[in-house]
């Protein structure tokens, strides 16, 4: 990392910048589900798929999507399940994200989307303290524009508002 005069140091830096600079720009364009997410009929073991389209606002691929799967009930919820989601396509500014899963157990759960900036030099997430959290029904989301589906995390912030951001879902069994 110190190498030819603290290069990466510098361009860490510089992109972190860039980040901060254009966060709260960055827009879920639209979001598609498959019927049995949209109607919450998902069946134990049977494919579901999530599509998200991003504005970047010209980061160049410099976030991740994250589908997090909560289970429990009245404040003890914890973390099932987190499934990335896949770059599939980019066109200019608008990067699309996809995710095919399924969830093997029955039950009830609760979902949420965790939108991240991802940079390969980072040595893990935290060193990037920006989250939003959103729900797929939260299409063309800026600043101005909060929603109870939504959520910042940043700095100095705890995650206590997550509960309130979460979209309930139900699997049932085969």
């Amino acid at each position: 990392i110190s190498a030819d005069n603290n290069r990466i140091a510098r361009d860490i830096a510089a992109w972190k910048e860039s980040v901060a600079e254009r966060w709260d720009s960055i827009k879920v364009v639209s979001s598609t589900r498959s019927e049995n997410l949209q109607s919450a009929s998902l069946i134990s073991g049977k494919e579901f798929t999530v599509r998200h389209v991003v504005d970047e606002q010209g980061l160049d691929d410099a976030v991740g999507i994250d589908l997090v799967v909560m289970t429990g009930t009245d404040g003890n919820e914890h973390v099932s399940e987190v499934l990335p989601m896949k770059l599939v396509s980019r066109e200019g500014n608008l990067h699309t994200f996809e995710l095919t899963a399924s969830i093997d157990l029955a039950g009830s759960y609760k979902v949420a989307y965790r939108l991240y900036p991802k940079h390969p030099q980072l040595a893990n997430r935290q060193d990037m303290c920006y989250v939003r959290w959103f729900n797929s029904s939260a299409a063309n989301i800026t600043k101005q524009d909060l929603s109870p589906a939504e959520f910042f995390l940043h700095p100095g912030n705890t995650s206590s508002g997550l509960e309130s951001t979460l979209q309930a879902g139900f699997f049932a069994s085969k």
